[in-house]
């Protein structure tokens, strides 16, 4: 699938043929609609490691918007 401007976006599922290797970086989403207090929305960068992935360390302060 394209995205704006012509970018790639690729998902990772069950039949998924992407390869993953040591050092890719993935912007990872998660998202809750509909619930019944609010929506929730949360992304993180993910490094691939030897030994699985780590979350680096945000270089920003991680704030909570509730709108």
């Amino acid at each position: 699938m394209n995205g704006p401007g012509g970018s790639r976006v690729t998902g990772l599922a069950p039949d998924s043929k992407l390869e993953l290797k040591v050092e890719m970086t993935f912007y990872a989403q998660s998202w809750f609609t509909n619930t019944a207090v609010v929506d929730y929305f949360i992304s993180n960068t993910v490094l691939l490691t030897e030994s699985g992935c780590e979350v680096p360390p945000c270089q920003t302060p991680a704030t909570l918007i509730v709108s």
